[in-house]
């Protein structure tokens, strides 16, 4: 999120929060994977200013970028920005 904010010059403050969670599906427990909530919030963004910002980190993000086309769902959403 920082390299993105600092590329677009947002000097504005943000956080990031991350709920991991494991599905499986009912007929099959074997059959487990992971999603994942991120919840961003930017002082001063509306939300589809912020929600730019957000997808455009999610693009060049290591860890996004690693577990595309796997087998965890990831969902994005703009949060109001608290310290």
């Amino acid at each position: 999120m920082q390299a993105v904010k600092d590329e677009e010059n947002v000097e504005n403050p943000s956080i990031v929060r991350h709920t991991v969670s494991y599905l499986h599906d009912p007929e099959n427990n074997l059959d487990i994977k992971l999603q994942v909530d991120i919840k961003v919030g930017i002082e001063g963004l509306n939300d589809d200013e912020a929600m730019k910002l957000v997808e455009k980190a999610n693009e060049i993000c290591p860890y996004s970028r690693a577990i595309q086309n796997g087998h965890i769902d990831v969902s994005l959403n703009i949060i109001p920005y608290k310290e």
